[in-house]
């Protein structure tokens, strides 16, 4: 649980794209926000190895390392001058690495 700063993007984002995979496994989101309406919304593939689990969520980013409930999620806490602010919270105690890429445009 905490916030994170991602930086460097060069100006103040207006929108924003969220891709994440998990390395060697199907599990992966997609996500988009605006800052206007301070909306984001993602698709989450939870893919638990019995099913194809795929649901949207209010969230930027979800990263499910387990079975349902296990996850990490992130909303934008704040769109800044330089990048946007993740507000992330855990469920159970996920471990493990993800790739998360974003696409910010003015």
């Amino acid at each position: 649980d905490g916030n994170l700063a991602i930086t460097g993007v060069g100006f103040a984002p207006e929108r924003v794209i969220v891709y994440q995979t998990i390395f060697n496994t199907p599990k992966w989101s997609f996500g988009m926000g605006t800052k206007a309406d301070n909306d984001y919304q993602c698709t989450v593939n939870n893919y638990n190895n019995s099913a194809d689990n795929a649901a949207d969520e209010a969230r930027i980013v979800s990263i499910y390392t387990a079975a349902d409930p296990v996850r990490a999620q992130a909303s934008i806490g704040s769109w800044d001058s330089d990048g946007i602010t993740l507000a992330w919270t855990k469920t159970g105690s996920p471990t493990g690495s993800a790739v998360i890429n974003f696409m910010f445009f003015k």
